[in-house]
């Protein structure tokens, strides 16, 4: 896709932390608010695409909620990647360390520049780091 991290770097999207939108028109279960956090992220199975197994991404969170996260990428993460999330100082609350799992649900590229737009459906975790990313976000 000619994205070269490198060049990115000093790019990468930094949105304030709001509250987006939860009208009827936003259908998703649980309202998601906006981050900006750097995360890494390790691909553990890819099984349409073996060659990812086992590689590492630098990604930054765009919104998150309960169940999942948007995050930027620097290249295509294809549905049904198993992943293992390791997203520090999560929403700039203290400076926990969370470790999450997932699952790549959808990619597409994104309107905010050179990079993929990845859905992340969280499933696992330690159950201290599941609990504290539950407790980042409003309830409905």
């Amino acid at each position: 896709m000619g994205y070269n991290p490198r060049e990115r770097a000093s790019k990468r999207p930094d949105p304030e932390p709001t509250v987006t939108d939860n009208s009827l028109e936003n259908r998703r279960r649980y309202p998601r608010l906006e981050q900006g956090n750097k995360l890494l992220l390790d691909i553990v199975t890819a099984p349409d695409h073996p060659e990812l197994t086992g590689r590492q991404f630098i990604c930054y969170t765009r919104d998150g909620s309960i169940s999942g996260m948007r995050i930027f990428a620097s290249e295509v993460l294809p549905p049904n990647c198993s992943v293992d999330i390791r997203l520090d100082n999560a929403m700039d609350v203290d400076s926990q360390i969370l470790r999450l799992q997932g699952v790549t649900r959808w990619c597409r590229p994104s309107d905010e520049g050179d990079f993929m737009e990845v859905g992340i459906e969280i499933i696992d975790g330690l159950e201290e780091d599941t609990t504290h990313w539950k407790r980042l976000f409003p309830s409905r």
